[in-house]
C-alpha cells in the first residue's frame, strides 16, 4: 500500500528560508502542514497540526531556541525532528541529540541532502515503534556514547554497575599515558585494567581530593604534575543506574595560567565571548547566503524572461561556489589550511553540486607545497571553482564522460596551479573572453598579480594555468 505524503511542520526564523523551504518541499511531494518563526507560536501549533516530521531551526532569534521547542513539544507530538542550522558547535551538537533528534545539517544545504535526511528519519521512527521502547532505550544509549567519544577531547571510561571497564576512548590512552604495545583496542585489554587501577580506585601515587560522587567535578593530581578535573555520569536505565561514564579533562595548562580565581574567570569570559561572536559572524554568513538564494529561487519560478531563465541557475551555482569556499575556509584556522586539501574538498563539493561524480574523473594532484595567505586562498578558490563549474556546464555536454586535473606546482621561481580537462575544448579565444565566467577568471588572476594562459593539451581539451609571482608561494593582493 502506498504511504500517503509525509506531513512536516517548519519551525524558522528566517521568512525568505521558510518560503523557500515550503515550496520546495511541497515540490517534492511532501505536506507542509504549517509554519512558524518563533518558538512561542510554534509550541502550540505544533500538537495541533499532528505533523509526521518537525524541521526546526536550532537559532530562532531572542527567546527559546528550536531545541527548546522540541523539548516542549515532545511527550504531546512525539515525531522525529531534523534540525537546521548554520551552527556546527560540538555542545549544540550533544543538546541536540538529547533531544533524540534524527539529523543535523548545517547550512547551506542541496534539498537532495535533506530529501534523504527526511526519508530515513521518517523509516527509522516507523521502525522504532516496531522495535519498541526497550529496543530504542539501546539504540539511543549508544548512539548517545558515540557521539560523546566522538565529539570530545576529555579521555572517557565506560565502567557497568560492578564497576568493570566497558571502553575506553584513545584521548584517554594518550592522556595516561598507557604504552601503545598493551592497548590492543578492545574492551577487556589490558590497558583498561591499568586504566582502571589508576582512575577508578585512589591508587599508588594517584591523590584524590575527594571520593568520586556521581554529578560531581573532583581533581587528580598526578605525580608527574599534571591536574585533571574528573566528571562522572550514571547511566540510567527504567530508573535503574547500569553503569557510569566517567570523564577526565588535563587543567595543567589552565591552571598554571590562571594566577588567581578573578582572572581564570576574565580568561574564561573573553574566550567564550570571541567564540560566540565568531560562531555568530559565521552563522548569519550561512543564513544571509542561503537568503540569497531562496529569494532568487522564488523569483525564478515567476520569470516570464526566458533570458533571465537562463542566467539565473548560473548566478546561483556562482553563489553556492561562495557558500563552499567560505565552508571550506570556515573548517579550520587560517593557519591550518592546507591549499591542497582546501583545493580538494571544494573541487569535489562542485562536481558533486552539479550530480557529476559517475561521470567525470577527478584528480588533484600536488608536485611541491604551495602556500598562500588567507585571502588569497579565498580568491584561489573562487577562480579554480569558476573553471571547475565553467568544465563540469561544458566540458562534458550530453552526459558525457571525462576527467578534470587541478595541478599544484611550488617547485621553481614561480609556482603554477592548473586545471585541465579533456573535454570538447574552448571556443576561439576571442569569443570565450567575453563570457561572464572567463572575465571573472581573468579579474580574480589580476587581482593575485598573476599571469593566467589558456592552451590546448596534445590529447585535446582546455588547460588554464595560473602563474603566480612568488618564489615562495606567498601571494600578496
Amino acid at each position: 500500500m502506498t504511504r500517503p505524503p509525509a506531513r512536516i511542520y517548519i519551525v524558522e526564523d528566517e521568512a525568505v528560508i521558510g518560503m523557500d523551504l515550503e515550496d520546495r518541499l511541497r515540490r517534492i511531494g511532501y505536506v507542509v502542514c504549517g509554519r512558524a518563526a518563533r518558538a512561542e507560536d510554534a509550541i502550540r501549533a505544533i500538537p495541533l497540526a499532528a505533523p509526521d516530521l518537525l524541521l526546526v531551526d536550532v537559532n530562532l532569534g531572542p527567546g527559546p531556541s528550536g531545541i527548546d521547542v522540541v523539548e516542549r513539544t515532545r511527550g504531546l507530538c512525539d515525531v522525529p525532528v531534523i534540525f537546521l542550522t548554520a551552527y556546527a558547535d560540538s555542545r549544540i551538537v550533544d543538546r541536540a541529540l538529547e533531544t533524540r533528534s534524527y539529523a543535523y545539517i548545517v547550512k547551506p544545504f542541496q534539498i537532495e541532502a535533506l530529501r534523504a535526511s527526511i526519508e530515513m528519519a521518517l523509516r527509522l521512527s516507523a521502525a522504532e515503534r516496531l522495535l519498541g521502547e526497550q529496543t530504542n532505550q539501546l539504540r539511543r544509549s549508544r548512539a548517545l556514547l558515540q557521539a560523546a567519544f566522538d565529539a570530545t577531547a576529555d579521555g572517557i571510561l565506560v565502567v557497568d554497575r560492578e564497576g568493570a571497564v566497558v571502553a575506553a576512548n584513545k584521548r584517554l590512552n594518550e592522556m595516561w599515558r598507557i604504552p601503545s604495545e598493551v592497548d590492543d583496542g578492545s574492551a577487556g585489554g589490558l590497558h583498561l585494567s591499568i586504566a582502571a587501577q589508576l582512575l577508578l580506585e585512589p591508587g599508588e601515587g594517584l591523590e584524590l581530593t575527594t571520593a568520586m560522587t556521581a554529578g560531581a567535578c573532583e581533581r587528580l593530581r598526578h605525580p608527574d604534575g599534571r591536574h585533571f578535573e574528573r566528571r562522572t555520569h550514571p547511566q540510567v536505565l527504567d530508573d535503574e543506574i547500569v553503569g557510569h561514564v566517567i570523564s577526565f579533562r588535563d587543567v595543567t595548562a589552565h591552571e598554571a595560567a590562571a594566577a588567581t580565581e578573578k582572572e581564570r574567570a576574565r580568561l574564561v569570559l573573553e574566550a567564550r565571548h570571541r567564540e560566540e561572536l565568531f560562531h555568530e559572524l559565521n552563522h548569519r554568513m550561512k543564513n544571509n547566503l542561503q537568503a540569497i538564494m531562496g529569494m532568487l529561487r522564488l523569483e525564478y519560478t515567476d520569470l516570464p524572461d526566458v533570458v533571465a531563465q537562463d542566467r539565473l541557475p548560473r548566478i546561483l551555482e556562482r553563489i553556492q561556489a561562495i557558500a563552499m569556499v567560505h565552508e571550506q575556509l570556515s573548517l579550520a584556522e587560517p593557519a591550518e589550511v592546507a591549499t591542497k586539501d582546501f583545493l580538494e574538498r571544494l573541487a569535489r563539493s562542485v562536481v558533486a553540486t552539479h550530480g557529476r561524480e559517475a561521470s567525470i574523473r577527478l584528480d588533484v594532484t600536488e608536485r611541491a607545497p604551495i602556500v598562500l595567505s588567507p585571502d588569497d586562498l579565498m580568491t584561489v578558490g573562487m577562480m579554480i571553482s569558476e573553471l571547475l563549474v565553467n568544465a563540469a556546464r561544458h566540458a562534458f555536454p550530453d552526459g558525457r564522460t571525462g576527467g578534470l586535473t587541478v595541478t599544484l606546482d611550488g617547485s621553481g621561481d614561480r609556482p603554477r596551479l592548473s586545471v585541465e580537462d579533456d573535454g570538447i575544448g574552448l571556443p576561439s579565444l576571442v569569443d570565450a573572453s567575453r563570457t561572464l565566467g572567463l572575465r571573472l577568471v581573468r579579474s580574480f588572476a589580476a587581482r593575485l598579480h598573476a599571469e593566467l594562459d589558456f592552451e590546448t593539451p596534445p590529447a585535446g581539451g582546455t588547460r588554464v594555468v595560473l602563474t603566480l609571482p612568488r618564489v615562495t608561494g606567498h601571494v600578496t593582493s
